[in-house]
């Protein structure tokens, strides 16, 4: 069966990388070719680097490019020309199952299967994220485009065979906005599932050998956050913690992980008298585990709000497979229900004392019994985040189409 995915995606992005290349490879294994043409306005350079990790699963990619200026004009040229580059595409290539990520490209796709009933759509609802710019970047949730895209998102999911996405929840959205005659059955919920032989606990020597790298105290206790940095990550609430564990430990240090350094530079420095003992790093992604597994304790706060409700943070899977225990925001996708005090720490960011609590179940609770922190943390990344799984949930949501 050959799939052709459709993804667009912002140069800062890994999404591709990290997460959807080894669930293609996975899915070539069960006899499903997925090739992938992703919109971007990303540097040549960073283009080349794509390129060059899917040919490694032997993946076929190919980059179209976002125009940006003039704006409306740029939207336009994009759609008018990606519409042609898909089309053509449907034609040479033979493609059974077109699966699209975001609304954008979905219409896209849309607009160029019209006359081939042959080509099946599948649409991965990863979040809702015109609905997550009004939460976090000011959009009018009574303006024209949010108002055109929730009408093309609804016309994705009636016109989709299938719709992967990240949480219960999301799905209930997605089917309600969809109107009546939807049936539930055609939603799929789907972890953002890591490969578990490379997300793993290495044990005590790696890590101290993790801190001699990186100039710090053989056993002092460290802290992470691996992604994205904004407002909606709470920089602040992040600094004030680290602030309260150092208040109790002395010794603890953070090592911050991030594509957008400038803003990792930039938090660091809030950290006042204690930035020397912040570590700010771009690494590329395969190296991301063996950071992973050194820490004690990873950094997985997120503001709650409607549009959060729909995603699954990638980070959350990663900590707990390396065997680190989470702090976390409830309200977060399906969180509340993979989290307990055996692994991680719920955090209410209402509350005054409730990060002050997080700090002292950190230090009084999990720097003590911390192996067994990290053997139950790991058996609960498993339950929830294997690749395997991920693999066979998109395998599931694909083969309906041909049931249908």
């Amino acid at each position: 069966m050959k799939v052709l995915f459709l993804t667009w995606d912002g140069p800062q992005t890994n999404y591709l990388e990290s997460l959807f290349i080894p669930i293609f490879a996975g899915l070539k294994l069960k006899g499903i070719d997925v090739d992938v043409v992703q919109f971007t306005w990303a540097a040549p350079e960073r283009i080349a680097q794509i390129s060059q990790k899917c040919a490694e699963k032997d993946i076929p990619y190919k980059a179209l490019r976002i125009f940006r200026k003039p704006k409306t004009f740029g939207a336009v040229l994009t759609i008018l020309l990606g519409l042609l580059s898909v089309r053509q595409y449907f034609r040479t290539r033979g493609v059974d199952v077109l699966l699209t990520r975001s609304i954008l490209p979905s219409v896209i796709g849309m607009l160029a299967a019209r006359g081939m009933p042959s080509v099946n759509l599948v649409f991965d609802g990863d979040g809702l994220p015109y609905d997550e710019r009004v939460d976090f970047s000011g959009l009018n949730p009574s303006g024209f485009i949010y108002r055109l895209m929730r009408d093309w998102e609804a016309q994705v999911v009636r016109a989709s065979k299938a719709v992967i996405t990240r949480s219960v929840i999301a799905a209930d959205i997605l089917h309600a906005r969809a109107g009546a005659g939807t049936v539930h059955s055609k939603f799929h919920v789907v972890n953002n599932g890591r490969n578990t032989d490379q997300f793993l606990p290495r044990g005590v020597e790696h890590a101290r050998q993790i801190r001699s790298q990186l100039g710090w105290p053989k056993d002092c206790p460290m802290l992470i956050y691996a992604g994205s940095l904004g407002v909606q990550y709470c920089e602040q609430q992040m600094i004030e913690f680290f602030k309260l564990v150092s208040a109790l430990n002395r010794e603890t240090r953070w090592l911050i992980l991030s594509g957008d350094v400038q803003r990792a530079e930039a938090l660091r420095h809030k950290c006042g008298a204690l930035s020397d003992k912040v570590v700010v790093m771009r690494v590329d992604v395969e190296s991301v585990p063996q950071y992973l597994s050194a820490a004690d304790l990873g950094m997985a706060l997120r503001r709650p709000s409607f549009s959060m409700q729909a995603v699954s943070p990638v980070k959350l899977g990663e900590y707990l497979l390396c065997g680190v225990p989470v702090i976390a925001t409830p309200c977060i996708g399906d969180t509340e229900a993979m989290l307990d005090n055996c692994v991680g720490y719920l955090v209410d960011l209402e509350s005054a004392d409730s990060l002050q609590a997080a700090a002292k179940w950190f230090v009084a609770e999990v720097l003590p019994t911390r192996e067994i922190y990290r053997s139950a943390c790991r058996e609960k990344g498993l339950e929830f985040f294997s690749i395997n799984d991920t693999v066979a949930g998109f395998e599931a949501a694909i083969n309906l189409t041909i049931a249908e």
